[in-house]
């Protein structure tokens, strides 16, 4: 399905519609599809600039994957011992105890996030042409990125004073002691601007 069949459907079903200004979100809360083909979720907004953005949302909650732990062998409660909610997590779902061991000992919780840019709203002059995410795996073992997610939230595109949140799917491998760069907004062009002295133009993911 194209964007513009996709506008056509949504302004179909009352949820969005054009007016002198452009595209806008009827007085609803929250839109949110499933893709009857995947199974996958969909939360649609209109941006500052008129243009439809959908965002894939996880498949299930934290919560709901703790909560489906607990009655299996291996749930999670207060008195595990690993260093770090992710690797408690996903030992879990791995059927594997989440109490520390000498085997799980060099391998607990080594996923962190390095770097991260992201200049303020009053900010003029930017070092960097676009905002970034880095995250580090410090382990000796690759990381499998496939159904983790970086959340974050961002000031509503019609109420600033209310905070969105998006989820954006990572894909790919995090390396052994390497690092996964996510590519955010462009703040300026290094072409142009004499300011800038590091320009993004590698990443894994934006």
């Amino acid at each position: 399905m194209t964007v513009q069949e996709m506008i056509e459907k949504l302004e179909e079903l009352g949820i969005v519609y054009v007016d002198d200004e452009g595209l806008q979100l009827s007085n609803v809360s929250d839109v949110t599809f499933i893709n009857n083909n995947t199974g996958k979720k969909f939360k649609f907004t209109v941006d500052s600039d008129g243009e439809l953005r959908s965002t894939e949302l996880p498949g299930l909650t934290l919560a709901q994957r703790i909560q489906a732990l607990a009655g299996t062998q291996f749930p999670m409660n207060t008195a595990t011992q690993i260093r770090g909610f992710v690797s408690k997590l996903f030992a879990s779902e791995n059927s594997t105890s989440p109490v520390l061991t000498s085997d799980l000992k060099n391998d607990s919780d080594r996923i962190k996030i390095g770097a991260v840019y992201g200049p303020l709203t009053t900010d003029t002059k930017f070092g960097c042409s676009h905002g970034y995410i880095e995250l580090e795996n410090t382990s000796d073992k690759d990381f499998p990125l496939e159904g983790c997610y970086i959340h974050y939230l961002h000031p509503n595109s019609t109420n600033p004073s209310k905070l969105d949140c998006e989820h954006l799917a990572l894909s790919g491998i995090l390396p052994k002691g390497g690092t996964y760069l996510i590519r955010c907004k462009q703040y300026a062009d290094p072409k142009t601007d004499a300011d800038v002295f590091i320009n993004v133009d590698s990443f894994d993911i934006e």
